[in-house]
C-alpha cells in the first residue's frame, strides 16, 4: 500500500513540477514582449504619484467647490433671465437687459470654474490602480447590459432559480404576514402544481 501511494505522490509531484516548469518558460518568453509596457506603467504611476502633492491637493477642493458655486449662479441667473423674458415682452426693458447681463456673466464664470477644475485635476491626477478600476468598470457595464439584452426569457427564469439557495422556500419570510405567505403559497401551487415546502422537493418542470 505504501509503495503505491508513494508511486502516486510522485506521479503527482512530477506533473506539477512540469506544469510549474511550462508556465516559467512562457512568462520568461513573453517577459521581453512585456518589459516595455511595463516601463510606460511605473513611469506613469510614477509620475502621477509625485503630482499628488497636499498642494495640488488643496488646489483640487478649491476648484470642486469653486466650480459648484460657478453652476449654482449659472443656473439662478438663467432662470432670472428666463422670468425676466416672460415677465416683458419688450427687449430694452431694463429688468430684461439687467438679466441677460448676468446670465453672460455666470455662464463665463462657469466656463472658467470648469478650465480651472480640468486643470486642478490634471495636477493632481488619479493612481494608475485607480485609472485602471474606472476602465474595468467602463467595461464591465456594457458586458452586463449585453447579457441581459441577449437573454432568452429562460435565461430570466433560470438566473433567480440557480442565485437562490437550494432548498429555501419561495415565500419564506419572517417579517411576512401570515395571509401574505398563504396567497404565496397559493400562487406557486398553481404555477408549478407541486404543493411541498421547499423548491428542492418539487419535481424539475
Amino acid at each position: 500500500m505504501k509503495e503505491v501511494w508513494r508511486k502516486a505522490t510522485d506521479s503527482t509531484k512530477s506533473a506539477w513540477r512540469a506544469s510549474a516548469t511550462e508556465v516559467t518558460n512562457v512568462v520568461d518568453a513573453l517577459s521581453p514582449m512585456c518589459a516595455p509596457v511595463a516601463a510606460r506603467w511605473d513611469a506613469a504611476a510614477d509620475r502621477r504619484q509625485a503630482l499628488r502633492t497636499p498642494e495640488n491637493l488643496k488646489k483640487l477642493m478649491a476648484a470642486q467647490r469653486e466650480n459648484t458655486s460657478a453652476r449654482a449662479t449659472a443656473a439662478t441667473a438663467k432662470g432670472q433671465r428666463t422670468a425676466a423674458r416672460q415677465a416683458s415682452k419688450n427687449p430694452w426693458n431694463g429688468a430684461r437687459r439687467a438679466a441677460k447681463t448676468a446670465d453672460r456673466a455666470a455662464r463665463s464664470h462657469r466656463i472658467a470654474a470648469r478650465a480651472a477644475l480640468k486643470e486642478a485635476r490634471a495636477n493632481y491626477p488619479a493612481t494608475m490602480a485607480q485609472v485602471a478600476r474606472r476602465w474595468h468598470a467602463v467595461h464591465v457595464v456594457p458586458a452586463a447590459v449585453g447579457t441581459y439584452a441577449w437573454s432568452t426569457p429562460a435565461d430570466w427564469e433560470t438566473w433567480p432559480l440557480a442565485t437562490s439557495v437550494a432548498g429555501r422556500s419561495p415565500c419564506r419570510s419572517r417579517m411576512g404576514s401570515r395571509r401574505r405567505n398563504a396567497a404565496c403559497w397559493s400562487a406557486w401551487t398553481r404555477r408549478t402544481g407541486c404543493s411541498t415546502p421547499t423548491r428542492a422537493a418539487c419535481p424539475a418542470r
